[in-house]
């Protein structure tokens, strides 16, 4: 094993022993202060913790090189790996260092048009199941509203990042969905070489997050809008719940139009009371699931797709190289990442190691 490796390894190590230590605080805090755990304390002590290591010794914890060889073209966007982030993380920060850690591109929280607070806490909870964790989460796209959140990207400089970023649309309506796209086009249209749009049509976990993935004909005029201002390539973000015949039907659809492509997908919907939780572990009745027990629906669509010339990510359960592997030999062009992250950024690099190999 060479020494690049066994770093990765110890820092892998070192960060989930450090992050079950913080959630053990915290649920100890919470039982003497008698107010409910909520997971999402953890993940924001999480991106602080990481932002000051970060500042300190980046070169040494976080500063990976991307193997040669595993560029990938997308019409005009170069990702240096397969590797992206899936729009979940609303910490731009986080973004930035797992970017440096080996990601070949980010994408961005899913903007709405206005502010948005989300659901009622706790509304994240892990679910252990064998050896493995996932997530359900229930957040309710919160969210700072597009104008304020096209501020903050300018002012950190984080569009100055030398990877493709993709930037995701969320909406109540197609309306909304117009009036984001809209916001970003304006402000940052010539101001970022590489960037692409995702459709987010496939959201459980607010009342009308897939209201334009059961109207197809709204979709399509969307699309067709869309494309009269901007060239740039758009992803349709689908849901692994979406059946096998809804999703050829989606397919021959965005085959028609031009630098359109699917990420399939998001989280799969389940019920807290499926889940074993109570309400005080989780408030919302019903959330969507993430982690490894994705990945054998999102292999399947990978194959389901396969025949359709259009680019297309896959999203879900992926969190070795082994399984990058075989939705990248199934057809996929980009990998989307986002429990996994959560879990152990330092999958990263393991994985970019594993697909840069030479066999």
């Amino acid at each position: 094993m060479t020494k690049i490796k066994i770093s990765i390894a110890l820092f892998s190590l070192g960060y989930r022993f450090t992050r079950r230590l913080a959630i053990i605080f915290f649920k100890i805090e919470s039982l003497i202060s008698g107010k409910f755990f909520d997971l999402e304390l953890v993940v924001d002590f999480g991106n602080k913790y990481m932002a000051k290591l970060d500042d300190c010794a980046s070169e040494v914890f976080f500063n990976f090189n991307i193997p040669n060889g595993m560029d990938r073209e997308i019409y005009d966007l170069r990702f240096r790996s397969p590797l992206i982030s899936a729009s979940f993380q609303s910490d731009k920060k986080s973004l930035v260092r797992w970017r440096k850690m080996g990601l070949g591109g980010i994408t961005f929280k899913t903007i709405m048009k206005n502010k948005r607070e989300g659901n009622n806490r706790p509304r994240l909870a892990e679910v252990k199941s064998k050896d493995e964790t996932f997530l359900l989460n229930a957040l309710g796209l919160p969210g700072e509203g597009v104008d304020s959140f096209l501020d903050s990207i300018c002012t950190e400089d984080i569009i100055q990042l030398p990877a493709p970023m993709g930037f995701s649309i969320g909406g109540d309506s197609p309306e909304e969905y117009l009036d984001v796209f809209q916001s970003i086009h304006r402000q940052l249209e010539g101001k970022i070489p590489q960037y692409f749009y995702e459709i987010n049509i496939s959201c459980p976990n607010t009342v009308d997050g897939k209201s334009l993935s059961e109207k197809p004909e709204a979709l399509a005029r969307l699309l067709q809008t869309i494309r009269t201002e901007s060239e740039r390539v758009i992803f349709i973000k689908i849901s692994p719940d979406t059946s096998n015949q809804s999703l050829i039907l989606m397919a021959e659809r965005v085959n028609s139009f031009p630098k359109i492509g699917i990420n399939a997908g998001n989280t799969t919907y389940r019920t807290r009371k499926i889940m074993g939780l109570t309400q005080k572990q989780f408030r919302p009745d019903e959330g969507g699931l993430s982690g490894s027990l994705l990945f054998d629906r999102t292999l399947e669509i990978m194959h389901l797709l396969k025949p359709f010339s259009f680019p297309k990510i896959a999203t879900g359960g992926i969190n070795t190289g082994k399984k990058a592997k075989a939705v990248l030999d199934a057809g996929a062009d980009l990998i989307g990442m986002a429990t996994a992250l959560v879990l152990d950024p330092y999958c990263i690099p393991k994985i970019n190691h594993y697909l840069g190999r030479k066999e």
